[in-house]
């Protein structure tokens, strides 16, 4: 249960700022954009940076999201909201593990209002998941639980992509490509991508 003064539940803020689990905007000397939410439900069936901006992706729930300023600024170049991705699974050939059937698109965009700012770039900055009300965990990078793919190629964290303002569109999808082990039918699970928008001047 996150907390903010008199506020508690899901969509709720600490008093970094950070969103966990359902809704979360922070401001760490530098713009930052996040949302998440949760609920999949599985059947059987180098430069000075002058200013940067972060979003977070989510496969399942309905937040609105919110800017907290700057001059870079992340956009849906698409029709899914940033946190109302959906996952679907079935069953695979092995009894007891399951598949990624079916990922929502998320697309986005970067909007820059410095005429200044240069060389844009995103990255993958954290990419998190958990299921049947466990806390949130990294996805490991050796046998990854998710996979993020951008464009229909793996997303590497860390790994920084040019992306043009006004311009660019990345379109971002949920899949796994090993099986998925650790569920039991019935539990919720949540996956968040937390994407990262830098430039240099």
């Amino acid at each position: 249960m996150i907390k903010y003064g008199n506020i508690k539940g899901r969509g709720n803020l600490d008093r970094g700022g950070k969103l966990k689990i359902m809704f979360m905007m922070e401001k760490k000397m530098k713009n930052v954009f996040k949302v998440c939410a949760l609920t999949a439900m599985i059947g059987f069936a180098g430069a000075a940076m002058a200013d940067e901006a972060k979003q977070t992706f989510v496969w399942t729930g309905t937040v609105t999201p919110a800017s907290v300023g700057g001059s870079t600024t992340i956009v849906n170049k698409g029709t899914v909201d940033f946190d109302s991705g959906m996952l679907a699974f079935a069953e695979a050939a092995t009894a007891g593990t399951y598949d990624v059937i079916s990922s929502n698109e998320i697309s986005f965009g970067v909007s820059e209002a410095d005429p200044t700012a240069k060389d844009h770039q995103w990255e993958l900055e954290t990419f998190e998941f958990a299921h049947g009300g466990s806390f949130m965990q990294s996805v490991d990078t050796t046998t990854p639980e998710f996979t993020l793919t951008a464009n229909g190629a793996s997303v590497v964290p860390g790994s920084k992509e040019s992306i043009t303002p006004e311009v660019d569109k990345v379109t971002l999808k949920i899949q796994n490509d090993n099986p998925i082990d650790f569920v039991k039918p019935g539990e919720s699970v949540v996956v968040q991508a937390t994407i990262l928008v830098t430039h240099s001047v």
